[in-house]
């Protein structure tokens, strides 16, 4: 036991003796020892060069002109952490330097980045330039509250994860975790790129905005290795929020998220709006295989070309394949504003499944384009899906399917593509939707609740988009979140009858309270009804008298709220057959 002891006392200083802590200042100087503030290094490289396993290196508010390349390595438990001190405004600015990258871990591992601004100011350049690389057999990588917002290279890469081994060890274990990506100008093309032999990585709670490429993009088969791995895999991407990507303007096919020859992927609680596309799952390498992606509970909407692209574009050019992914409980609203787009475009996939998902889409009334070139739906499903357009009759609504010239409604398409025979096409009843930051809770009596695969089997860890149980009244719902029979809109029977057999008999108002839209929904609406919403004083502030309308006019009437004061309003309905209802509408901005 003495011998023990003795030994530990003799081993202590070696263990340390690499947990130094270092400071740089760009009043510093690199002569100094950099273990004080009045002693600090000038340069982030050199105290890159000097930190050990376990030395924390802080740097002090300012801006650093260099490239830095991290030499040494951590080790378990003993991280090399480089931080900003005391949450100071610290600057990497990249202009004017040469080299691969701003900053590059290159086959080290055990390292934390914590706080960096990356700035490249300069724009002459025009190769493609990332802003921190991470490459070669590097494992266990965290960076944290790094932004990337100032990169004026039109080909810059926030941050790019290159697996370039060609051995089964590869680059494993990255997280990137509260990070901001993007600048208004769209100077920079991507935010995080992932390639090659990666494996175990996690992107979690960052923001990624105008971009013109891509704001996630998780690449294989692309000769990054070179070798039997070159796919990424196992690969989490969750809670993360992309908007604004596209090329300058909308209609460019830039993608929120890109998913092309990666394998075992989880993609859920995400919020992907504004870009041309939200979610494309691909393989656009004649080698590239994308297997087993799962993407779940996610918000996408207000994208201008699809929401989801799943598929091989450019069969049977391209060899590759898409198998065993799972596109479910997602809600898709909106994300085909611009001519000739569609709310989901599929092309061949293989032994795939769409289920449970709410497809709400917007100006084009293109629902769905699938094209699968004499392949046919190979082994997929789709079914328990909720479909929905403003507009009334389904049967005007365009499904397009198997490249078929002619496009169909809603009833003929399941008749003619054998698939989602369990789903519906009825209005989803979204708390906010249109408001600014909308909100896709569902109201207590819309069909998406309870309307699921009485089959399906919650996966462990698996929560609605807002972090509620999956399963709630002992059945699932359709689409990102579960109602927690928390939302009830206000229900007026026209015929002043209480209770009412087909639920299509009633107006319903919602939401209430009111934000920037009030929703009159109901096919009493299009029955001459007439909508006024009075002040306390009786003043009527809003008026709109519904006309008879056509087959494809709206069901569903939007009030603006959104320049009233807080405070109550009364709505009152005067329906054709005489009867007259009033109720209480609050409006809290």
């Amino acid at each position: 036991m003495k011998l023990f002891f003795s030994c530990l006392v003799l081993l202590l200083p070696l263990f340390i003796k690499g947990q130094t802590t270092y400071y740089v200042s760009t009043s510093g100087n690199d002569t100094n020892n950099g273990t004080s503030i009045n002693t600090a290094f000038k340069t982030i490289q050199k105290a890159a060069s000097t930190a050990t396993a376990g030395s924390i290196v802080n740097i002090l508010q300012g801006t650093y002109n260099e490239r830095v390349i991290t030499y040494s390595t951590g080790l378990p438990g003993n991280y090399i952490t480089f931080q900003n001190f005391n949450n100071d405004a610290v600057t990497l600015e990249g202009g004017g330097t040469s080299g691969w990258g701003m900053w590059l871990i290159y086959g080290v591992g055990y390292i934390k980045l914590k706080g960096i601004n990356f700035s490249y100011n300069d724009s002459t350049t025009s190769a493609y330039s990332p802003a921190l690389i991470v490459g070669n057999k590097s494992q266990f990588i965290e960076i944290k509250k790094c932004t990337f917002t100032k990169l004026l290279n039109n080909n810059a890469t926030g941050i790019a994860i290159y697996g370039n081994d060609t051995t089964s060890i590869g680059l494993h274990d990255v997280s990137i975790d509260s990070c901001t990506f993007g600048s208004s100008n769209f100077k920079m093309s991507q935010g995080i790129g992932i390639a090659g032999n990666i494996y175990n990585c996690v992107i979690s709670n960052n923001l990624f905005h105008h971009l013109n490429s891509q704001g996630i993009a998780l690449v294989g088969s692309d000769s990054t290795s070179r070798s039997l791995f070159d796919y990424a895999r196992n690969i989490h991407v969750f809670k993360n929020e992309i908007h604004d990507v596209y090329n300058q303007s909308p209609g460019n096919y830039r993608q929120g998220i890109l998913i092309s020859g990666s394998r075992n992927c989880l993609i859920e609680k995400n919020k992907i709006h504004h870009c041309d596309m939200g979610i494309n799952i691909t393989a656009y390498s004649n080698f590239a295989k994308t297997d087993g992606v799962i993407f779940r509970e996610n918000l996408v909407y207000q994208n201008y070309q699809q929401g989801l692209a799943m598929g091989i574009y450019n069969y049977p050019s391209s060899t590759g394949r898409i198998r065993y992914c799972n596109i479910h409980h997602n809600t898709f609203y909106e994300n085909n504003s611009l001519a000739n787009s569609s709310e989901t475009v599929l092309f061949p996939f293989d032994s795939c499944s769409i289920n449970h998902n709410i497809f709400y889409f917007g100006n084009s009334n293109q629902m769905i384009y699938t094209w699968y070139y004499g392949v046919g739906f190979q082994h997929n499903m789709m079914d328990y899906n909720l479909y929905c357009s403003p507009l009334i009759n389904p049967s005007t609504i365009n499904f397009s399917w198997d490249g078929n010239g002619s496009n169909f409604g809603f009833g003929f398409y399941k008749t003619l593509s054998q698939v989602d025979l369990h789903s519906y096409y009825a209005d989803p009843m979204f708390v906010h939707p249109y408001d600014s930051i909308p909100d896709f809770h569902i109201y207590n009596n819309s069909l998406a609740k309870d309307s699921g695969d009485v089959n399906f089997s919650v996966a462990n860890g698996e929560t609605d988009f807002y972090n509620q149980p999956r399963i709630f009244n002992n059945r699932v719902d359709i689409g990102a979140v579960e109602n927690q029979n928390d939302y009830a809109p206000i229900v007026i029977n026209p015929t002043g009858i209480n209770q009412l057999s087909n639920i299509n008999e009633q107006l319903m108002i919602y939401p209430n309270p009111a934000n920037e839209w009030l929703i009159v929904n109901g096919e009493w609406l299009i029955r001459n009804t007439k909508i006024e919403m009075y002040d306390m004083l009786g003043h009527v502030i809003l008026r709109n008298e519904t006309p008879a309308p056509t087959a494809s006019e709206r069901a569903r009437l939007r009030l603006d709220v959104s320049t009233l004061s807080n405070g109550i309003y009364f709505l009152k309905a005067t329906f054709n057959n005489g009867f007259v209802a009033t109720k209480k509408i609050i409006v809290q901005h």
